[in-house]
């Protein structure tokens, strides 16, 4: 076996999150600002939409944490993001959906494939759709 690390900068990254948040993860999840932690101060008066704010928060502030909920039944927690377990689903991302963040370092990948890659940061897997 051959083991390649890449690397996914901020921008990249940005554009995942916003995918994801804003197309193709909507129908399944809500983000539950009451609870999640480190980026609601920070960024409390950032003009700049809710999902850039949580990329950024993802990708440069160890101490945010993002809780994820079902939305259809709002007090399961289906994960919660925290700079450290993007980077560790990132790093250890499932070869059955290898597919779908290869798409996305490739810079060609749709919805589909950004909702994909956001089950798995959330849920270690792909549970929906």
């Amino acid at each position: 076996m051959i083991t390649i690390k890449r690397e996914m900068d901020y921008d990249s990254f940005e554009d995942l999150i916003v995918t994801a948040l804003e197309g193709g993860s909507n129908y399944w999840y809500m983000i539950d600002l009451d609870n999640s932690t480190g980026f609601i101060k920070k960024y409390a008066d950032d003009p700049r939409p809710k999902s850039i704010r949580i990329a950024d928060a993802l990708y440069n502030n160890k101490d945010s944490a993002v809780i994820v909920l079902d939305t259809e039944d709002e007090e399961e927690v289906l994960g919660i993001l925290t700079y450290d377990s993007v980077r560790k689903a990132l790093g250890n991302f499932p070869s059955d959906h290898q597919w779908a963040l290869d798409n996305v370092l490739n810079g060609d990948y749709d919805a589909n494939d950004a909702d994909v890659v956001f089950q798995v940061l959330v849920m270690d897997d792909v549970v929906y759709g």
